[in-house]
Parts: structure tokens; sequence; C-alpha cells
């Protein structure tokens, strides 16, 4: 071996005895780091967890959703950080983020039962009942004792209309825990549901037996065996439940009940007549039973047909109960016996003065008798109670103007305009305050009226009959047989009827007026009809007849000339 090889061998050796330890000790350095990177790293997550968890205490969930995610980054394994994250989600209502950062948090931890619980309720949010059971299930393999996850379950499963599985877990409860009240009122609840009426009326019978002082289940019992049709063992049970101040209501209300569906026309009186009498029997529980009975879902065609001399037969006996005469005018008004009603509302007003429904009824029956002094006087009654009622304000109106008063009606037409965001009310209001104008002569005004009511509805019928009257009445007739052509499938109205043939007198077709004319079913109640009547009746020279129905026509409100009618249709 040559000296330079030599030398090159002696240095190759003395670089890898210095090297070697070099290397080792870089190494070990870099674990060393590593170490403290780490433990730095976990005494930072230590620290964002804290601050989180207080920032979440303080309710600053924004700050702590922040904190968190900073914790999520330096450690994404922690399922304590995906479950409060998950928490965070939820209360923002970001239920697919809460989920996803829920089942990570499970996934990493499986057996902390804090966390099942919190799926579970994301599961029940999203309506996957079955996932939601499977978490809870888990929850029970840890907790077999613990009762209220059973319970939780069998509701889950109740909630469902899973009603098998859920009577299998009501036994697993009973055969764990021994039965208990709680499981025999869910197993009857059940039964009710399958239609399973013998073992529904077996289990209520053993919740009596078990529980007498529980009225609630003598009554339950009670509604159960009259849905099965089983009336008298119904009567029975009322019968023998304790009379009290809590229970007579429900004694009497059942018992009405039951004579109602089989036809004990006497009974039921009688047992209506003791409701009514009986203090202890609350009007609200009067109300019910007056409206379940006498007036609606009654399954029995004879008391149904002999519930008017019911109704008298209790205000009768009990003529001072203010449930009764508002049911009884209320009766009244369905069978158009207003005379009757009428003083029973009034009566009724006295008593309760902030029922719109009274205010209603007097202002039409009174509207319909033409009593127009009433009318105002209870109408602007009801508006002070009621200032935002629109009809009030149109019947308010109408009344003013049938006395002439077309200032006052154009004012409060005005006011209810004001005040009326429904398109129809609206309508009805600008149609009322259109013929006011129309009959001070404000006839430009007048038909804007009619042309924003028209835009309310252009298809209604009387909107469109009573602008083309009022048009053909002006000269219009351009204008009234657009009007008429735009009213599709309005032939057979008696409005539509009524403003053709004025158009038709107005072109002087008088015959085809007539024709049009007799072809009313009926009169209509509006000086309008009354007018044409006149109208036709003069230009085929029937005098007498023209002047009655004039004078009838001024009975709505309108002065009509008669004399200067003749010679206006002499000219024409």
């Amino acid at each position: 071996m040559s000296v330079s090889r030599f030398f090159v061998f002696v240095c190759f050796l003395c670089v890898c005895f210095y090297t070697i330890p070099n290397a080792h000790a870089q190494k070990s350095r870099r674990a060393a780091v590593d170490s403290v990177k780490q433990e730095l790293k976990a005494i930072e997550f230590e620290r964002l967890i804290i601050q989180a968890n207080l920032s979440k205490n303080n309710k600053e969930y924004e700050y702590a959703f922040d904190l968190y995610q900073n914790a999520l980054s330096l450690n994404s394994k922690s399922a304590l950080v995906h479950y409060e994250l998950a928490g965070i989600y939820k209360q923002n209502y970001k239920f697919q983020e809460a989920l996803k950062h829920a089942q990570k948090a499970v996934l990493l931890n499986p057996d902390l039962p804090e966390y099942r619980y919190f799926l579970a309720s994301l599961y029940q949010d999203k309506g996957e009942y079955q996932k939601q059971i499977e978490q809870l299930q888990f929850v029970i393999q840890k907790q077999r004792q613990n009762i209220t996850l059973y319970y939780s379950i069998a509701d889950i499963y109740y909630a469902n209309a899973d009603y098998d599985k859920s009577l299998q877990v009501l036994s697993t409860i009973e055969k764990m825990f021994g039965i208990n009240e709680e499981i025999r009122f869910k197993r009857f609840s059940i039964y009710v549901l399958q239609n399973n009426n013998d073992k529904a009326e077996e289990s209520i019978n053993e919740l009596i037996r078990l529980y007498p002082h529980k009225t609630e289940y003598v009554f339950i019992a009670i509604q159960l065996f009259e849905k099965n049709k089983k009336y008298t063992h119904a009567l029975d049970l009322c019968n023998v439940v304790p009379k009290s101040e809590n229970t007579i209501g429900e004694i009497q209300y059942a018992k009405a009940r039951i004579f109602a569906k089989i036809d004990a026309i006497d009974s039921i009186t009688i047992s209506l007549i003791d409701i009514f009498k009986n203090t202890y029997v609350t009007q609200s529980q009067k109300q019910e039973i007056l409206s379940t009975l006498v007036l609606y879902n009654l399954e029995s065609t004879q008391i149904y047909t002999n519930r008017y001399s019911i109704i008298e037969n209790i205000y009768i006996q009990v003529p001072n109960d203010d449930i009764l005469q508002t049911v009884l005018a209320s009766y009244y008004v369905r069978n158009n016996n207003n005379d009757k009603a009428l003083p029973l509302l009034y009566k009724a007003l006295q008593k309760d003065k902030t029922n719109n429904f009274l205010y209603n009824q007097i202002i039409a029956i009174e509207t319909i008798n033409k009593q127009w002094d009433s009318v105002i006087s209870v109408a602007k009654n009801a508006l002070i109670v009621f200032p935002a009622n629109a009809e009030v304000y149109s019947a308010l109106g109408y009344a003013y103007m049938q006395t002439k008063k077309y200032d006052s009606a154009i004012s409060i037409l005005q006011e209810g305009l004001d005040i009326s965001y429904n398109k129809k009310q609206k309508r009805v209001l600008y149609l009322l305050l259109a013929e006011a104008l129309y009959a001070q002569n404000s006839v430009e005004t007048a038909n804007q009226m009619f042309e924003k009511a028209l835009a309310l509805d252009s298809t209604n019928i009387y909107t469109l009959s009573l602008y083309a009257y009022y048009a053909a009445l002006q000269g219009n007739k351009e204008k009234a047989q657009f009007l008429l052509s735009t009213c599709l499938s309005c032939e057979l109205s008696n409005e539509y009827k009524l403003a053709n043939a004025r158009l038709y007198f107005e072109q002087k077709n008088y015959e085809q007026a007539r024709i049009i004319f007799q072809s009313i079913t009926l009169p209509l109640e509006h000086w309008r009809y009354y007018d044409l009547l006149g109208d036709i009746n003069f230009v085929f020279d029937s005098i007498d007849d023209a002047e009655n129905a004039w004078k009838k026509a001024n009975e709505f409100g309108v002065t009509i000339d008669i004399q200067r009618k003749k010679l206006f249709l002499q000219k024409k």
C-alpha cells in the first residue's frame, strides 16, 4: 500500500470515528426537541380548552367556537373538542355540521354516554328514530339499571307509531323493575291506538281498581265505553264518580253527551238544565257542552231535529245565562228568526260590550229591518271597541247613505279604507263610496272609486255590473257595454241583468230592456231596481205603477223627483 493511499485510509477512519457519534447525538437532540414541542403543543391545547370552556360558560359562543377550532388544529383526534363544536353548531341550527362532529366524537370515544345522548338527540331532530334508538341501546349496555333509558326508547317507538316494539320495551321494564302505574297507563294508551278494545277496557278497569282516588281514569273509561257504544257501562261509571267541585262539570257533560247518543230527549234536556243551573260548572264548560251537544257535531237525528225546543226549554229554566242567550240568539239567526234573535242579542250585548259577534249580528239584522238609526248607533259603539273592523265601516257608511247623510257616509267609508288591508273589504268600501259620491253628483270622483274597486278584482260580477249600470245612467254606453262584455259567465246574475236592462233602456231599446228586466228572478233591494222598474213602466204607459216604483226607490236613501223624472222621460 502506498503512503498516499494509506493516508487516505487513515483519514477515512478518522472521519468515521468522529461522525458516527455526532449523528447519534443529533438524533437524540432532535428527539428531545420533538418531545419539547409535543409538550408545548399539549400545554397550548389544554390552555385553549380551558379558555374555550370559560368563554362558553360566559355565553361568548363565537369566541369559544374559534378557540375550539384552534384546539382542533392542534389535536384533531380530541373527542371532547368535536363534542363541543357539535353543541355550538346545533345551537346555531347548523345540524349537518353538528351531526358530523358528534359522530366523530362518538367514534373517538365510544364509551362515553354523554356523547351518545347528544348524537341521539341529533338523530331525533332529523327524524331518524332508529339511529336514535341505536345510540340509546348502546348506552343501556353500560347502564343496565337506568330505567329512564328504557322509558325513552319506549316513548320513541310510541311517537313513531311502532306500538308493538314499544310494548316489548315496556315488558322489559316490567321484568327488570316491576310493574307500576306509568307502565299500565302507557300500555292502555297503546291498546287504544291499536283499536284493541278488549285490552284497552281491561287495562283502564285495572287502573280504576288499583288507583280508585284518581278520578281521571274513570272519565277516560267513560269516554272509552262511549266510543265503543257501551253506553250503559259509561252511564254506570258516571254515577260512581265522587261528586266534587272539580268533577261535577265533567260528570254532567259526560251524561249529556251519552244521552244525546242514545236519543234520550227528556234526559238530555234535564241534564243540560242541571248543567246551566250548577255553579260548579264553569262558563267555558257550559260553552263547550252547548256547542258540542246542541249546535254542532250531533250524531242523533232526533236530537238534531228537536234542538230548537231543547235550547228554548233550557233558556226558560235559566233565563239569565249569558252563554244561553248568545247561543240561542245565534240559533234564531241561523233559522232566520230575527224577531226572536234581536232582543236576545241586545240583552247579551248589555252584559258583554266586547263581543264582536254580537255587534255584527245586531248590525246585520237591523240592516235587514232597515232600522238605520239603530245600525248607526250600534256601529258607532262597535268601532269604539273594534276600530279596525272594516265590515262595520261598510255597514255604517251604508246606513248613512240610506238616511241621506252622504257627507257622513263618505267620511266614514274613507276612514274604513284607511284601516283596511283586505282586498275584498276594500272593494266593497270603494263601491259604497262610489255610490255615495254619485248621489252627490261627484260623478268623476265616483268613477275613480269604481276604477279602484275594479283594479282589486277585475272579474267580480257585482263590481262590473254596478259600474256598468252607473256608466249607462251617465250616458256612457260604450263603457257600460265594455264592462258587461268582460263580465264572463255573468248572464244568470241578477245584477248583470239589471245593468244590461238599464243599458238597453238608455239605448232606447225599451222592449228589450223590459224583457231582460222581467227575467230578474227576484226584486233587488236597491233603489236602482225600483228606479228602472218605474222608468220601464212609464214608457209603457203604466203611470201609476211607475210612480209607486219610484216611491219605493226613494225608500232606499235616494231622492227621485217624480215630476222631473216624468218630464225627462217624456223627452226621451
